[in-house]
């Protein structure tokens, strides 16, 4: 068989159920990516932003999630120390796997807000 074809010398075996069951397994697991480590200065940005944040406002988060690193857009609601994550209209995501956080200034009015304690929304990085 030739070498250069790739996953598409597999394609055969697709008339197989279980065989396709595996071949989509293994393509999955190609696509996966390994988590991205944050440096401080990463981590201080995030933390500068959830302090700035309020109720309601849109934000653009990138988060990793099981070999996969996602971009969303959605309506900031709150904060949950407790559980270490932030919630939003349609989405929890774990402080740990936030990579990148963004108020979007685009999606609405110019926002007037007073700044409020920044202790309120820090996030406290685990030492490594």
């Amino acid at each position: 068989m030739n070498s250069h074809r790739g996953m598409k010398k597999w394609m055969p075996f697709a008339s197989l159920p279980e065989h396709q069951i595996y071949i989509d397994k293994m393509l999955e697991k190609r696509r996966r990516t390994a988590k991205p480590e944050l440096s401080q200065n990463q981590k201080d940005e995030i933390n500068q932003v959830l302090s700035r944040l309020n109720p309601g406002d849109s934000v653009i988060v990138f988060y990793y999630d099981n070999g996969h690193i996602y971009q969303i857009e959605d309506l900031f609601c709150q904060i949950d120390s407790n559980q270490r994550r932030m919630n939003l209209k349609n989405h929890q995501i774990n402080f740990d796997d936030l990579l990148e956080l963004e108020i979007n200034f685009s999606s609405g009015d110019e926002v007037h807000r007073d700044v409020f304690d920044s202790e309120l929304h820090s996030i406290h990085w685990p030492q490594q």
